[in-house]
């Protein structure tokens, strides 16, 4: 059975979608624009150029920091040549992008053919797309002039799932990326040079972390003869810098719904079934755990106001008195590639029940990358353009620039990607940077599993990325690399009320689980969390979830 996946609406997407809904007619002008008519100036798929006599697009795109401009990029222009299409662009920044979009789905008026690079969201496409006809649906145009796409939707029953609507409508063209150690985003890292300093192991149980926090306390690692040691810190923002869930995942199963609810709703599965974890036994555990930690000095409260830059301080300071980080990866925490080099993952803990647990994303789509509007009146031309993007060779041009100068494939045997398989593609030129010979990634992409991670890996110490694909295999992977959530679809009939809970649920739990950890909350206050999460409607938000999970996925990634 296929499976599809609707990212609900957030409430400020809710607000600004009402008095949106179709009025009579436009159900008739959505299933016209749908119906595909052959285009005879279009030559067939794999076939260059794409048109046989040139067209000009209209193409308004979100700029990238890294683009020095899209409009004379060297990319662009060897894009027209091959394709035979002229690109007449719309450039926006990046702060004033979804405003943008926001304003010209609101009027439908002035919309070029494509949006490039807005990522917009499934509730958008669903809204703008099939009620409001504003998007077409691609869906009719893949067979004949798209089989990378299908090829990526054959390969991938999820990314397909992320991409339609649940009656497998295309509204949107998206990207993938696959890179490895993003499956695994709840990790913990220490400094290697404690560990020495120490004479003490990575910790396996949360006893053992624990003790390895008070040494890190008591013994003055970085050797400056003061106790000025900071032995566990994370930041309110940034990638997985909370220190909640690494925490937490070793007393419960711990999921957050990527995309559509709030990062303080968590949940866990409970005989087949979805719940909410902030009012399980074990989830009061690991609050008094976290509590136990910061009243001896472990753990510092700053992590629950500070922001990412003040946790890079922190960890930039000469004195090097932070021991113990959470952070998707180091980087999140810690500038510079050397520095990042100097610490180590912790492996999930392993809690009082004996189990180990870390949370798995087996996906990181980059949704609605590519949207044909119906002003558009060269659709099957705008397929093919997207479906070249989204070809391997059309994703490395887009990337990284021209084969031999920026990247170049691989016939090597003794040259390694970082799953240690034989490398598939070597980058030339170094990423981030300024520059106008590529995209960055502002194209949907086809970076799968295989073909992202056969990157050449550059070997030596500063192999940053070598590194995150390593811990992340040899310490994350064998906690869970089965068990995970989907983002969840939420139904237009549900929707109203999903926002209502989950929003006052959000405001609730952001205030009283950092007071319940820092100890400003006392746990005999347990039952009196649990009646208000009750009278909040935490149970209809269950039903919800799970009538909403069953009928998208079934009960894939639930065990």
């Amino acid at each position: 059975m296929k499976r599809k996946l609707l990212v609900g609406l957030s409430m400020v997407m809710l607000l600004s979608f009402a008095g949106c809904s179709g009025e009579s007619g436009e159900e008739e002008k959505s299933e016209q624009i749908t119906i595909m008519n052959i285009d005879e100036n279009v030559n067939p798929a794999g076939v260059f150029p794409i048109v046989k006599e040139p067209i000009t697009l209209k193409i308004m795109v979100a700029q990238q920091a890294t683009v020095e401009d899209i409009t004379t990029n060297a990319f662009t222009k060897h894009l027209e040549e091959k394709t035979g299409i002229n690109i007449e662009w719309q450039v926006v920044s990046q702060t004033s992008a979804g405003e943008k979009l926001n304003v010209m789905l609101a009027t439908g008026s002035e919309l070029p053919d494509i949006f490039l690079g807005f990522d917009v969201n499934m509730s958008q496409q669903m809204v703008f797309g099939k009620d409001q006809g504003l998007f077409v649906n691609i869906e009719p145009y893949l067979e004949e002039y798209a089989p990378n796409i299908v090829d990526v939707f054959d390969s991938s029953e999820i990314f397909e799932a992320v991409s339609k609507t649940p009656d497998d409508q295309l509204y949107a063209i998206s990207g993938i990326e696959e890179t490895y150690h993003v499956k695994f985003q709840e990790k913990a890292w220490i400094r290697e040079d404690y560990l020495e300093a120490l004479d003490m192991e990575l910790p396996v149980t949360t006893d053992d972390f624990k003790e390895l926090l008070i040494a890190i306390r008591d013994n003055d690692p970085n050797g400056n003869g003061k106790k000025d040691e900071i032995p566990f810190v994370g930041a309110a923002t940034g990638w997985s810098t909370n220190v909640l869930p690494f925490v937490m995942s070793a007393f419960i199963p711990y999921y957050e719904f990527d995309g559509n609810i709030a990062e303080e709703i968590s949940f866990t599965v409970v005989d087949g079934k979805i719940e909410v974890a902030f009012d399980k036994d074990a989830y009061k555990q690991g609050l008094q755990y976290m509590n136990e930690l910061v009243e001896e000095g472990l753990l510092d409260p700053v992590s629950f106001t500070q922001d990412q830059k003040q946790l890079k301080t922190l960890t930039g300071n000469e004195a090097n008195y932070v021991g113990v980080i959470t952070a998707g990866a180091p980087g999140a925490g810690v500038n510079g590639v050397e520095n990042q080099m100097e610490w180590t993952a912790l492996a999930p803990l392993e809690g009082p029940s004996g189990e180990k647990y870390t949370r798995y994303v087996p996906l990181s789509p980059m949704l609605g990358r590519y949207i044909i509007t119906h002003e558009c009146t060269n659709v099957a031309a705008a397929v093919r353009l997207a479906d070249y993007l989204m070809s391997k060779q059309g994703t490395l041009e887009s990337s990284m620039g021209k084969e031999g100068v920026d990247w170049k494939y691989n016939n090597d045997p003794a040259k390694l990607g970082l799953n240690g398989q034989m490398a598939v593609y070597e980058r030339i030129n170094s990423f981030g940077k300024v520059q106008n010979e590529n995209w960055a990634k502002i194209a949907p992409l086809n970076l799968m599993d295989d073909f992202r991670n056969g990157q050449m890996a550059i070997g030596g110490d500063l192999d940053i990325e070598q590194k995150l694909y390593d811990e992340s295999k040899e310490k994350y992977a064998p906690a869970n690399e089965e068990r995970f959530l989907l983002p969840v679809a939420i139904s237009e009939d549900d929707m109203n009320e999903f926002v209502d809970i989950t929003a006052g649920l959000e405001t609730y739990l952001s205030q009283v689980i950092p007071e319940f950890i820092m100890g400003t909350r006392e746990f005999d206050k347990w039952d009196d969390h649990i009646k208000m999460i009750e009278n909040m409607g935490v149970d209809r938000l269950e039903e919800i979830i799970n009538e909403s999970y069953k009928a998208q996925y079934g009960d894939i990634g639930i065990k």
